[in-house]
């Protein structure tokens, strides 16, 4: 009994401590970059592989989604959730080190020995999760063709169309956080995912 209460108590100050890193500023301007960009590249990287297949012909909706699915997670599982946090708890582990030289003293086993991989796995799961939700979300726009209510062709354009509102959301994201130009931001992210839509209505 008494070590199932030592247990706890050690889990909730494990929680308290995790807490007290990842509300640092520092960090959440970090994830928030991850989250953004990460879910810039693979929803492009998303558009370029529905218009690559569109070219070739391919009017199987199971293809369009399976791709769509693999590249989410490949995406955000191998580069955007294990390399992020490799390489930053590396950055960490630096900072660490530089501190504990300034400090004298070995900083591994203090509160702030434990930042490293807590900072890293919280800023890797922001990553991952830009990564994965767009393009994994706008799959679902091929559901209609499966369901045989809409063409194959429609779900092309409907997946892309949401390609577009996915960077005008983000961009208006980030306009909210600066708190000026919203729509100025949501509509430069938004033009950029115009380039697919255009190019599967001339392939069309």
């Amino acid at each position: 009994m008494e070590s199932s209460r030592r247990l706890r108590r050690r889990i909730r100050l494990s929680l308290l401590e995790a807490k007290r890193f990842l509300i640092d500023e520092d960090v959440k301007s970090v994830a928030r970059r991850m989250f953004v960009t990460n879910a810039v590249d693979s929803i492009l990287a998303y558009a370029g592989a529905i218009v690559g297949n569109y070219s070739s012909g391919n009017l199987n909706p199971y293809s369009y989604i399976a791709t769509g699915l693999g590249l989410a997670l490949s995406i955000s599982l191998l580069s955007n959730f294990l390399a992020v946090f490799f390489v930053e708890e590396a950055e960490r582990r630096v900072e660490l080190s530089s501190l504990s030289r300034h400090m004298m003293r070995d900083m591994n086993k203090s509160l702030l020995g434990k930042a490293p991989r807590l900072v890293a796995l919280y800023v890797a799961m922001w990553s991952a999760l830009g990564a994965f939700s767009f393009p994994a979300l706008s799959s679902l726009a091929f559901v209609p063709a499966i369901l045989g209510s809409l063409s194959i062709h429609v779900c092309v354009v409907l997946s892309l169309a949401c390609v577009v509102a996915t960077l005008f959301s983000l961009g208006l994201y980030l306009g909210k956080l600066i708190k000026k130009h919203r729509i100025a931001w949501g509509l430069r992210f938004a033009a950029i995912g115009t380039i697919p839509l255009l190019i599967a209505f001339l392939i069309r």
